[in-house]
């Protein structure tokens, strides 16, 4: 029989959400940053927009950070935090305001917003 002492209570610093900083530690490219970084080069080849989920804790954040790591400097990446389950006023206002787009003001306005963000997405057009 062990006694369960303070530490026995606590929770682990990898459980719940926290983060732990540990000096000189690298992501290893495993298959799924590669899809990742594959999902990520066609996307931005296209001009499209990738959407990840799955289930919490398995690395879609540092996946992700790894994959933006691999692109050049000069691509414009505009990054939306969703929460779980979204209704489409949510969505609306997450993509507008990773846009930089007024989304207070738009977010009601469904036609408003949707022709802005139709028009943040194009392709940049070259200067003639």
């Amino acid at each position: 029989m062990t006694e369960a002492g303070p530490a026995a209570t606590r929770p682990s610093p990898l459980t719940h959400g926290a983060r732990l900083y540990t000096p000189g530690a690298h992501p290893v490219s495993t298959r799924q940053l590669g899809k990742v970084t594959e999902a990520l080069v066609h996307t931005v080849a296209a001009h499209g927009i990738l959407c990840m989920y799955g289930d919490p804790g398995h690395g879609k954040t540092i996946a992700l950070h790894q994959a933006l790591r691999l692109l050049p400097r000069r691509v414009p990446i505009h990054r939306a935090l969703v929460a779980v389950k979204p209704a489409l006023p949510q969505l609306r206002a997450a993509l507008l305001t990773a846009f930089g787009l007024p989304a207070t003001s738009l977010t009601n306005r469904t036609d408003a917003a949707d022709h802005a963000l139709l028009d943040a997405l194009e392709p940049p057009r070259a200067c003639s």
